[in-house]
């Protein structure tokens, strides 16, 4: 992160960070992780947004329902709308898991796969999840 050559840049390495950390046990070093985005920080590409919403929602700043976008409907064809739920519902799937809700987990890693847009992180991380379930 300490390389990050922007905001936008930063904002999304600490989502994965904490996730990462988190997931391995290290949470001492992941809570830590997320200071990197204090609550002043802005952005500039759009896409960000959700990402900051994740770290928003880990950082105890915004709600679960505030962090999410909306889920897209049955036979949504706009790739950005999938991208951003996927990419969010995932990490927040990620965040039960590890919080000790598997079934709640579960039911957002169920959520993501079922969209179309197979090759966003957060629909490849949601099948693997799902796999390692069963």
């Amino acid at each position: 992160m300490e390389t990050a050559p922007n905001t936008d840049e930063r904002i999304n390495s600490t989502n994965w960070l904490y996730a990462a950390l988190h997931r391995a046990g290290r949470t001492d070093e992941a809570a830590k992780a997320l200071d990197a985005v204090p609550p002043e920080m802005t952005f500039k590409e759009p896409h960000t947004r959700f990402y900051l919403n994740l770290v928003r929602f880990f950082q105890g700043r915004m709600t679960e329902a505030e962090a999410l976008p909306p889920e897209p409907p049955a036979g949504n064809t706009d790739q950005e709308t999938e991208l951003r739920f996927d990419t969010v519902a995932y990490g927040i799937g990620n965040w039960h898991l590890y919080n000790g809700n598997a079934e709640k987990a579960q039911e957002y890693f169920r959520r993501v796969a079922k969209r179309h847009v197979w090759v966003t992180w957060g629909f490849i991380g949601s099948e693997m999840e799902l796999l390692r379930a069963h």
